[in-house]
């Protein structure tokens, strides 16, 4: 399964570039520069996902372009970013993979300690 997300970019007249994801509501974040937004928007979507992980254990699937412009969120948009979150795999592996990561040491020198590690 992709886990590849489109991103809304919004910039108003003096504000920083805001990002959000149709996929993920409440996954939103800014940068001053769209290289740093873009930055910030892998970093959230992460962390969102570890989330959603340790939460539910659902990761929803990411939707197309099309389907993001088609979010009513998209109107008022200046960029689409495409951010990867996991590689394209198997939901199986793909899940594998991120559990993998939130167990390992380069996890915690990160972003410290996970809030639950999947079994």
């Amino acid at each position: 399964m992709e886990r590849t997300y489109i991103a809304l970019v919004h910039k108003d007249v003096d504000s920083d570039y805001g990002v959000s994801f149709p996929d993920l509501p409440g996954c939103i974040t800014a940068g001053s520069t769209i290289e740093e937004a873009r930055t910030m928007a892998a970093e959230v979507l992460a962390l969102h996902l570890e989330g959603l992980a340790a939460d539910s254990g659902a990761i929803p699937a990411p939707r197309s372009a099309d389907a993001a412009l088609a979010h009513e969120d998209a109107h008022d948009a200046i960029a689409l970013l495409v951010v990867e979150a996991l590689p394209e795999r198997t939901e199986a592996e793909a899940q594998a993979a991120f559990d993998a990561f939130m167990a390992s040491d380069e996890y915690r020198e990160l972003y410290g300690e996970p809030a639950t590690v999947r079994t």
